[in-house]
């Protein structure tokens, strides 16, 4: 990067841990507290052996929490990630213990060089600085330099973990300025790029040190350019004038909601899939889903180094459209062998993909039970004639549930084989898996089924994705109960797809049907990953129009 003409850039915000500050180990006094947590565990264990398991699953925990920008409570990150292998009860009682002795071990951290000296000369050019640490800032007490930052921010009081685009976005509007007058120094593309991306920083900067941890997480995004030495910010920020120095701040608070918008708004006969995101940034919306419409000529079309998809719906990209996949049972529930592995073969290809984008979640279609389908048809008919409180609907009702429930035994067999090979393909790549509940009821999962999918697959990274207008469809047809699944899934939905209902029509803008959002709003997990999922046939207008009824009801929240 060279020196800019009339620069736009007037603040830098930096990440300290990495990037201005590394860290230094006491190896003996980090021994001395393996040892104490060992004592308090009172487990038989080697502390070489201890500390290596503990390195892994921190490892682990650390890869997963970048992701998801999410920081567990110590119960959760300890007997999840780091001793998973004990007593989930004995590690939840000491979990804040352990927590603060791991914490203690891991200290120490010294500045680079050149950081003082560097961060002085930027500023005395004109340039607003700032911070973005995910710790306290206690290591570096008594630091001068830190005197230098209009603005520290800290995620320590939030489950946010950096640099989640909010925090980049509160850094901004404490130093009353838009985003796009902001750099971020970071140090690895999977957490720092993207977030940056995501709030609309102007420029993202990598140091690049004897001090830089690998980052082994796939990122399709580039940083704007990638630096080996401090000192070399003072050749890409020149002095601003005075003009800039010194003007008059404005608190500038752009609108940007931690959700996505699904590509099924695209509407490819208008416009490009470029300027659909564009379009959707405007919206607020931080980023993107590509559904199961988007063929390969088009996927290769998208800029990912500007707009982060953060998930994706199985096939992705369509190598193969989906409606055919089913038309020819390829599909996870098939009983046919070789028609179920090439349903398995086409998920596998859709986690391929979303691992090379660092995206978030998978959604999954499960498959259908094959056949007969007339009976759904016939109630949905019925439905719309208005007859859905007649003796003729109530029995047909009963006869097409006891016919879903024995033939769909084979199929649900089938999924768990399918599930199997997948969950297994998919550990260790930080997606999450998400199972949908569909709107048609020869589709799989029903109530009963999804609950066999979730006990049989206890692992963290697969689950429930709650779609909201098909279980509302269900509840409509007297079918299932959006109160009934929260209640028995709601800790473990991975995603969620927004969109309204009318009778059983779907898809329309948040507040454009009779869904009751103000119920899902507080079953969401930290996890959850928000998408925004309506028809094409929805306005810019309508969407916009729909988002504060998602933001009152908790359904979605700013950045």
């Amino acid at each position: 990067m060279n020196k800019i003409e009339n620069n736009p850039i007037k603040a830098l915000f930096f990440k300290i841990e990495g990037t201005l500050a590394y860290q230094q180990k006491d190896i003996e006094s980090a021994q001395d507290l393996i040892l104490r947590m060992i004592d308090v565990l009172g487990v038989d264990c080697q502390p070489a052996d201890f500390a290596e398991k503990l390195i892994k699953g921190e490892s682990e925990y650390q890869t997963w929490s970048e992701k998801y920008f999410v920081d567990l409570a110590p119960e959760e990150k300890w007997s999840r990630f780091l001793l998973r292998d004990l007593s989930k009860e004995l590690i939840r009682e000491h979990a804040h213990t352990l927590e603060k002795l791991w914490r203690e071990s891991q200290a120490g951290w010294q500045l680079a060089e050149g950081v003082v000296n560097t961060l002085q000369e930027l500023s005395d050019r004109g340039y607003t600085l700032a911070t973005i640490s995910r710790n306290s800032l206690k290591h570096l007490q008594g630091e001068t330099f830190l005197d230098l930052f209009c603005a520290r921010v800290q995620p320590n009081n939030t489950k946010r973990y950096q640099p989640h685009s909010g925090l980049l976005l509160e850094a901004a509007a404490q130093c009353n300025l838009s985003p796009d007058e902001c750099a971020y120094i970071g140090d690895r593309p999977s957490r720092d790029v993207i977030g940056a991306r995501e709030a609309g920083l102007r420029e993202v900067i990598l140091l690049k040190n004897q001090y830089t941890t690998e980052d082994k997480t796939p990122c399709p995004m580039q940083a704007d350019a990638q630096l080996s030495d401090m000192t070399e910010l003072l050749d890409c920020y020149p002095p601003l004038n005075g003009s800039n120095a010194h003007r008059k701040a404005l608190k500038i608070s752009p609108v940007l909601f931690d959700a996505a918008l699904s590509t099924i708004n695209w509407n490819r006969e208008r416009i490009s899939i470029n300027e659909f995101f564009e379009i959707g940034r405007e919206l607020g919306f931080a980023r993107f889903e590509l559904n199961h419409q988007i063929p390969l000529e088009v996927y290769e079309q998208i800029d990912f180094n500007r707009y982060y998809i953060s998930s994706l719906h199985n096939p992705c990209p369509a190598i193969q459209h989906m409606k055919k996949l089913e038309k020819e049972d390829k599909i996870l529930t098939s009983v046919d062998e070789k028609l179920r592995q090439v349903g398995v073969d086409v998920l596998k290809n859709t986690i391929e993909h979303a691992y090379r984008l660092g995206a978030r979640n998978i959604v999954i279609h499960s498959g259908r039970v094959t056949g007969d389908e007339s009976m759904d048809l016939e109630l949905r008919k019925l439905f719309r004639a208005g007859k859905q409180n007649t003796h003729e609907f109530r029995v047909l009702r009963e006869r097409m549930i006891a016919d879903r429930k024995e033939r769909g035994k084979p199929h649900l067999e089938a999924l768990v084989r399918s599930l199997s090979e997948i969950v297994g393909f998919a550990e260790g790549t930080n997606i999450l898996l998400g199972i949908e509940n569909l709107m048609y009821y020869y589709e799989f999962p029903t109530f009963e089924e999804i609950q066999v999918l979730l006990e049989t697959f206890d692992q963290p990274w697969i689950g429930w994705h709650f779609d909201v207008g098909h279980l509302e469809i269900m509840a409509n047809l007297g079918l299932e109960s959006i109160p009934h699944w929260l209640d028995a899934f709601d800790k473990r939905m991975v995603g969620i797809h927004l969109h309204d209902v009318n009778g059983i029509d779907d898809h329309f803008a948040p507040g454009d049907g009779k869904i009751d959002f103000s119920v899902v709003g507080p079953r969401l997990q930290p996890f959850t990953q928000v998408t925004v999922e309506v028809k094409p046939f929805v306005s810019t207008q309508e969407i916009r129009a729909g988002l504060p009824v998602l933001e009152d009801t908790g359904c979605i929240a700013r950045l």
